[in-house]
């Protein structure tokens, strides 16, 4: 469990899989200090002066071709301010968090956990593109981050949750910081 007294100095960068317990962390009124969930789809489509996705030809949205500068500059921005940041698990954000030497932690699911992530995709309700997606790719993204090259990765297994690895995460970032 994540103690009420955060105070790191510098954010821990935490880069975690999909459905591990991020949003729960962030919104927990338990936790104290300053947790960003920075969802990386709220950085990937274009958007108009609303806040509304900017679709094509076809209705579907269209990416921000920006997105990578514009979430590594948020994350850049907000990494001596908050205590913890929570980043996209994507290959690329991965990719620009070493490029960046951003000391951060990479938390997935044992490749064993297919079964029980799917399951909390759909309770937490996810659409069943997202699930497909995630079903169809599985070991293709458990793979991705076996192969990473971040020094400080946790792995979950079954049954746990980012909230259950909190302390072994900042003892992993706290060599860094």
């Amino acid at each position: 469990m994540l103690n009420n007294s955060l105070s790191f100095g510098k954010a821990m960068v935490i880069s975690a899989f999909p459905g591990v317990g991020k949003s729960y962390i962030a919104q927990s009124p338990a936790v104290g200090g300053v947790i960003l969930d920075s969802d990386s789809s709220q950085f990937s489509w274009l958007r108009d002066k609303e806040g509304n996705k900017i679709l094509d030809e076809n209705g579907k949205p269209v990416r921000d071709p920006q997105f990578l500068d514009k979430y590594m500059k948020h994350i850049k921005d907000n990494i001596d301010d908050a205590d913890v940041i929570f980043v996209s698990s994507h290959d690329n954000v991965r990719q620009a968090l070493n490029d960046a030497n951003i000391d951060h932690c990479l938390v997935y699911p044992d490749d064993s956990m297919r079964d029980e992530m799917i399951d909390r995709y759909e309770k937490r309700g996810n659409d069943t593109g997202f699930i497909e997606m995630m079903k169809a790719n599985w070991n293709k993204f458990i793979d991705g981050m076996k192969q990473d090259p971040c020094p400080n990765k946790v792995v979950l297994k079954p049954g746990q949750y980012l909230d259950d690895v909190m302390p072994e995460i900042k003892q992993k970032l706290d060599v860094c910081v």
